[in-house]
């Protein structure tokens, strides 16, 4: 079987916030950089409120109404910041062939993938993954 088909920098993009959220690593990193601020804030305004001899109602409410905002818009702001850092990794250094017009033939042996800059073989053995939705994303083992 032959599929003809074109990898587009927004397909690129999209691919990376799938792997992002599907991956336990992604996930790990989202959740530590989205609830370590709030609690953080929180834990200076009570450390704050012993040392200063505040009240703890004004500090509580100072520092959750600067965590809340954090919490609700944080995801958004991580999902731009990896379609931003995509952008400019696919500007830099040699990434000839992750974009444009690609050649997928399956055969007995396994996956080619011909682009105009060179061709990828994978035996079916080294393939981890393939996840059909509305778009085919296929998964290779590292070596």
């Amino acid at each position: 079987m032959e599929i003809e088909y074109n990898i587009t920098e927004e397909d690129y993009i999209k691919f990376n916030l799938y792997h992002i959220k599907h991956s336990k690593t992604g996930v790990q990193a989202l959740r530590f950089q989205r609830y370590l601020p709030p609690a953080s804030i929180i834990a200076m305004s009570l450390l704050m409120t012993i040392i200063f001899d505040s009240s703890l109602i004004v500090m509580l409410t100072m520092s959750l109404l600067m965590s809340i905002p954090w919490l609700i818009f944080f995801p958004e702001y991580f999902k731009n910041s990896v379609k931003q850092n995509v952008k400019k990794m696919l500007r830099e250094g040699d990434n000839n062939g992750m974009i444009g017009s690609q050649h997928l033939i399956m055969k007995k042996e396994g996956i080619i993938v011909i682009s105009q800059f060179g061709e990828t073989k994978v035996s079916w053995a080294d393939l981890k993954t393939i996840k059909k939705m509305k778009t085919i994303y296929i998964f290779m083992l590292e070596r």
